[in-house]
């Protein structure tokens, strides 16, 4: 039986497969300083609204949080190449989760009971994913779920 690797938090793996990769961050030096402390080191969308925030749907689309729905905010010309390298990459942090390859632990917000989240969770709609505090946030109901 092989050991079970040691947990890691959700942000810290989001920022190794997504954001600290080669293929984002090869845009760096194209972009405003805002933005390379922003979306290059902490992993924050750009846009005007929560950016730790992350559809699981749509990633492509800056989403506005709540049951309000998606608006779009362009993406510098400068940054697109990167959005679209980190984007590819988000869905495939995702598949991870959903193949079992990754497996997320949380707590549900009622009970306080922590255990790791089935990877059917992982391919529900109208998903957000916090990516920095863990949060899974069910956009319809504007509710968070672990």
């Amino acid at each position: 039986m092989a050991a079970k690797e040691a947990s890691r938090p959700l942000y810290e793996v989001f920022l190794e497969r997504v954001i600290r990769i080669e293929a984002v961050q090869r845009h760096r030096e194209a972009v405003d300083e805002k933005a390379r402390l922003r979306f290059f080191d902490a992993g924050y969308r750009p846009g005007e609204f929560d950016g730790w925030q992350w559809s699981l749907d749509a990633p492509e689309e800056d989403f506005l949080g709540g049951p309000i729905g998606f608006v779009m905010t362009p993406v510098s010309v400068p940054m697109k190449p990167a959005w679209d390298a980190a984007v590819a990459a988000f869905k495939e942090f995702r598949k991870a989760l959903v193949n079992g390859e990754l497996i997320a632990n949380g707590e549900h917000p009622a009970t306080g009971v922590r255990r790791d989240l089935d990877r059917a969770e992982w391919t529900r709609t109208e998903l957000i994913l916090d990516v920095r505090n863990g949060d899974l946030i069910v956009v319809a109901q504007g509710k968070r779920t672990g």
